[in-house]
């Protein structure tokens, strides 16, 4: 991602075309790989923002949940406030997000902050704006590599689950729950 992203803010540049670093990152992710795509999503976001990319547009158009609310639920988890975890789903369901693309996220997101704790340079692990590293070193410190792991396996099954579940928001909330209370 962190190519694409470049490859990106290159093409942007050359066309005059102001974006941050959260924003490419965001057209990377959403591109899954495919530069085309990617283009494809600049064009997009420009037409729908009237020629400006807004980090809201851009959500809105490829239908991630924003980063704030990815890490809010980290924090919560590492608080052991299952009851904050179990809020946060209910303003996702109540704000349209897609459950399964947030738990897609969520195993992103461990995944980071697992590197965070295991690797003697994190940094060439991690794809994310640089914005973010020192948020997620910090964030990683107050979980063991153990709790991570758990975290990871708790929604990579969750994700799995949740296409064939007949009520995704219950599932969600349990996993919450059950990741809030590990030990």
């Amino acid at each position: 991602r962190r190519d694409m992203a470049d490859r990106l803010n290159h093409i942007a540049g050359q066309e005059a075309i102001k974006v941050g670093e959260p924003e490419m990152f965001l057209l990377a992710k959403g591109a899954d790989g495919s530069m085309r795509d990617a283009l494809g999503l600049l064009d997009q976001v420009l037409a729908y923002g009237g020629g400006q990319v807004r980090q809201e547009d851009l959500l809105a158009i490829i239908g991630v949940v924003d980063r704030p609310q990815i890490l809010s639920m980290i924090q919560a988890i590492q608080k052991k406030d299952a009851s904050r975890a179990v809020g946060q789903v209910r303003e996702l369901v109540d704000q349209g997000h897609d459950l399964r693309q947030f738990c897609h996220e969520l195993v992103e997101t461990v995944r980071d902050l697992l590197m965070f704790k295991i690797a003697k340079q994190p940094e060439t692990l991690v794809e994310c704006p640089s914005e973010e590293i020192e948020e997620l070193k910090t964030l990683s410190q107050g979980f063991s590599t153990e709790e991570l792991q758990w975290l990871f396996n708790i929604f990579a099954q969750t994700y799995e689950e949740i296409k064939s579940f007949f009520y995704p928001p219950f599932l969600l909330e349990m996993a919450v729950v059950r990741a809030a209370r590990i030990d």
